[in-house]
């Protein structure tokens, strides 16, 4: 089994394909499992990386307190990699901007489904549920606190593979009582978007939560004194920065490298957001093509 010795953990990981690299980084409701129908087609492309966080999966770690944004790095450490685009769903994602903001010589991209935003309160669940969530915790009825999460994550439905997938995150897999991840070293995310120097894409869910959907608009928003920025810069050298994307359906890219896309997932939400997540890796990718 492939692992990386991070911090004093021993994280999974696996990889395909070559050329510029891509680490991805899966969400809060599974272990990369998440990624498997993505991999094939960005491994045409790209050297693309997923690993389990640390005790998701098949990552294990020692009871202390430790930061995945730190493991992350750790893994492009380990792997030898200098630069790498991250793409980040949900959980990953807010990992992705914080470290985008941390760590911004270490990126060529970064990109966010439906992500989190370190700051941001999004009360995704309501006082009722968290009743239920709590007590299902008290009685160990792990099935209840799985539907109450998909209630909340997966409003159109959820398949057996997703159920199989939370099975591989802590909330399956109890971890030692306070035990915590440390926060992003700074002030949050949410005050700092102003300083986000790599082209950045997030992808909007429009069945998330109210709170959820409002990350991509603050994201553009906070971050307009760096693309503005880099629209000066990028007059002064069009040959670096060349005139962004062009596709129809990212019209807000043109001439920015902060973007903002909402889409209306159709049919699973396990098939709506695995194809989110390959279109938002190759968007970023184009952007690299021109920034890096």
């Amino acid at each position: 089994m492939p692992v990386v010795d991070v911090n004093g953990a021993r994280l999974w990981y696996d990889e395909a394909g070559s050329g510029p690299a891509v680490l991805l980084l899966h969400g809060g409701l599974g272990d990369s499992g998440l990624w498997e129908p993505v991999v094939p087609f960005l491994a045409k492309r790209y050297r693309t990386i997923r690993a389990d966080l640390r005790f998701y999966g098949r990552s294990t770690g020692p009871n202390v307190p430790w930061s995945w944004q730190d493991d992350a790095i750790g893994v492009l450490d380990g792997l030898a990699v200098e630069r790498a685009a991250l793409v980040g769903l949900s959980l990953g994602g807010k990992l992705a901007l914080d470290i985008a903001l941390a760590h911004p010589d270490r990126l060529w991209a970064v990109a966010g489904i439906a992500p989190g935003l370190g700051g941001h309160s999004a009360d995704a669940y309501s006082d009722e549920q968290e009743a239920r969530y709590e007590a299902a915790e008290a009685a160990n009825d792990l099935e209840a606190a799985m539907e109450i999460d998909f209630e909340v994550w997966a409003p159109l439905g959820a398949d057996d593979r997703i159920r199989q997938l939370w099975r591989a995150t802590p909330e399956a897999n109890a971890l030692p009582p306070d035990l915590e991840p440390l926060p992003a070293t700074g002030a949050p995310a949410k005050e700092r978007l102003g300083e986000l120097a790599v082209p950045t894409l997030i992808v909007t869910a429009s069945h998330d939560p109210v709170g959820m959907r409002e990350i991509g608009p603050l994201v553009l928003a906070g971050s307009r004194p760096a693309w503005t920025r880099q629209r000066e810069e990028a007059r002064a050298a069009p040959a670096r920065y060349g005139t962004g994307s062009r596709g129809a359906w990212l019209p807000l890219c043109r001439r920015r490298r902060t973007c903002a896309l909402s889409r209306s997932p159709r049919g699973s939400p396990g098939r709506s957001f695995f194809a989110s997540a390959s279109q938002t890796a190759a968007v970023s990718g184009s952007l690299a093509s021109k920034y890096s």
